[in-house]
């Protein structure tokens, strides 16, 4: 390799037209490579220093008192480093723009990562949800069928009307031990505004009915366990929307009215003596602990 340098260099020394040229093209392509920022200031300072070497020749410079010759050099260093550090602060400038758009460009991206990343989550999560919901739709049907065929035996038996409409044939349900309907606080269910002549069987069939309906809440919330927070509203919109289709997106709303209305009924049968004395003694105990 050394070798082959000197024998380029001898060539060039051998031929100083073609060293110009070799020396030119060098000149070119480092102007090319070389900054606008960096290369200009650095002409300037060139042409500077030959101007005032020229101008220090013609003057006499150096024949000059060391003090006037000092002071000539320090105001042409004064003028160069009132350059380089306008320079030097454009190039910072410059730098931290670039730094900026780095930054700007690397969120950018990572927002747009972010919400790939979210939309195969999302994707993931309803994919496994859609198997989900087909196990538990038979479940789900039956807990349905077993409520309305409850619903259909309480109107029969108690001699009120049976809409086929399951929420209503439910309202209607929960009326009938309501002394006063009208009562802003029925829906409270207080035992004072429990009547006292319902029949035992019927307390069971609100059972039954409260029952089915947790078991239909419950099923549908453990869907919801481990499902991350940034993508709830859209799976909670998808299993809403599977709840409508086997009609039981009511479950939800009518759950807490009719638990209220079970603990309402267990205090009533122990006061009013209705059903089995064995029965009443355990549902007095359950009632002692709902409070």
């Amino acid at each position: 390799m050394y070798g082959v340098i000197l024998k380029i260099i001898n060539r060039l020394q051998r031929n100083p037209k073609r060293a110009a040229t070799w020396q030119y093209l060098k000149f070119i392509r480092l102007n090319r490579e070389t900054k606008p920022l960096i290369l200009y200031p650095s002409y300037f300072s060139v042409f500077l220093i030959l101007g005032f070497l020229m101008l220090a020749s013609s003057k006499g410079l150096l024949s000059k008192d060391i003090n006037e010759i000092g002071d000539s050099v320090a105001g042409l260093s004064g003028v160069l480093a009132f350059l380089w550090l306008i320079v030097t602060v454009l190039l910072q400038n410059r730098d931290l723009n670039l730094q900026y758009n780095e930054i700007k460009d690397m969120r950018a991206a990572s927002e747009s990562q972010a919400q790939s990343l979210e939309s195969s989550q999302i994707f993931q999560t309803l994919e496994y949800l859609e198997v989900k919901l087909e196990n538990i739709s038979e479940y789900v049907r039956q807990r349905r069928n077993l409520i309305i065929e409850e619903l259909e035996n309480f109107s029969r038996q108690n001699r009120i009307m049976y809409n086929g409409n399951t929420m209503l044939d439910l309202v209607d349900a929960m009326d009938y031990f309501v002394v006063n309907s009208s009562d802003k606080d029925a829906l409270e269910f207080e035992l004072s505004n429990i009547r006292n002549d319902f029949t035992y069987q019927s307390y069971l069939r609100i059972q039954a009915i409260y029952l089915n309906i947790e078991e239909v809440v419950v099923a549908y919330e453990a869907l919801m366990i481990n499902v991350p927070e940034n993508i709830k509203p859209q799976v909670t919109k998808y299993i809403n929307a599977h709840k409508k289709s086997l009609m039981v997106d009511w479950c939800d709303k009518m759950l807490p009215y009719t638990e209220k209305l079970r603990h309402a009924l267990m205090r009533a049968v122990v006061k009013h003596g209705i059903g089995p004395e064995a029965n009443r003694h355990f549902l007095k105990i359950f009632a002692e602990k709902d409070g």
